[in-house]
């Protein structure tokens, strides 16, 4: 299993069998005005492909507090940070999050570049996104909603 730590929150492998929790973290009500949040089926759909990585979450008790889902972009050079979900918010879990997924992009996926999406509306993580160095590079629209786009090299 690949893992990797900051003393606090370690990253490692999901599970498929974890996906069912990481549905019902979605659902938490602090966390589906930020999200699209995915079916089970959709989950199990989106864990199945190659160019997809689930990573879960955990505090120093190794209890589960959140995952994230990277997407292989086809240029071999970039990641979409597609999705972080962190169940127990105001506890640094989220940014400490974000470092190690850094990590693992350049470590692991041999990528030198990171983006993602955030709805406009969502000023806590945009300032968790530009504290951590990410540029705002542009935006788009889903569904009436303003998306802002931001990158980092890493």
């Amino acid at each position: 299993m690949n893992s990797l730590t900051d003393g606090v929150v370690t990253l490692a492998d999901a599970t498929e069998e974890q996906l069912e929790i990481f549905h019902h973290m979605e659902k938490d009500e602090d966390t589906i005005p930020y999200i699209l949040p995915y079916s089970v089926d959709k989950h199990k759909r989106e864990y199945g492909r190659d160019d997809v990585v689930y990573k879960s979450v955990y505090d120093l008790q190794h209890e589960l507090v959140g995952f994230v889902i990277l997407i292989l972009d086809p240029d071999g050079q970039s990641v979409e940070f597609g999705r972080i979900v962190v169940a127990r918010k105001g506890q640094s879990y989220g940014s400490r999050t974000v470092s190690l997924v850094e990590r693992v992009c350049k470590e692991e996926l041999n990528r030198q570049r990171v983006w993602l999406d955030v709805f406009e509306f969502n000023q806590r993580a945009q300032h968790v996104y530009e504290s951590l160095g990410y540029r705002y590079f542009g935006h788009r629209e889903h569904k009436g909603k303003t998306l802002r786009l931001y990158e980092k090299e890493v």
